[in-house]
């Protein structure tokens, strides 16, 4: 019996995910996922909210994190 060809656009079980939840945030910055929530709140992190809840770009934020290593060495 064939799963159909939808079976295949998935991403492997073990691929990192593109979109974050804020935990998954939180601990890649190694922060409280409140501290997480009250930067995209300000707009320091890229987000978008839907619904009641957060999600994030890995994308996004691993060029947030390089632009402020950037901005800390040439300080």
């Amino acid at each position: 019996m064939s799963r159909g060809p939808w079976k295949k656009t998935f991403p492997a079980q073990d691929a990192t995910p593109e979109i974050l939840t804020t935990v998954e945030v939180a601990n890649l910055l190694r922060i409280t996922p409140e501290g997480v929530c009250n930067m995209a709140k300000r707009r320091e992190l890229p987000a978008a909210k839907l619904g009641k809840v957060w999600r994030y770009r890995r994308s996004d934020i691993m060029d947030y994190l390089d632009k402020k290593i950037m901005e800390g060495e040439s300080a």
